[in-house]
């Protein structure tokens, strides 16, 4: 059985470029038939966002809520 436990968000700054790579992963819990879980990580989307374009949509407290509406991710 799989079960989805959350969405989970990576951030990598590149300041070199002024870039924000973003990976958007799904944790799943995956029981077996002998009652053992693991836990398995599927890719959802991989995306950059150039730190003008994070500027232009005002600023990456409204890119991470924008993120986490459209990812149902909680943001703390």
């Amino acid at each position: 059985m799989k079960k989805l436990i959350r969405n989970v968000l990576d951030v990598d700054v590149d300041g070199w470029k002024g870039v924000n790579h973003y990976t958007v992963k799904a944790m799943y819990d995956v029981i077996a038939e002998d009652g053992f879980a693991t836990i398995e990580h599927e890719l959802v989307a991989r995306f950059d966002y150039k730190w003008s374009e994070i500027d232009e949509m005002g600023g990456t407290a409204v890119v991470n809520e924008m993120i986490a509406k459209k990812y149902n991710l909680e943001i703390a």
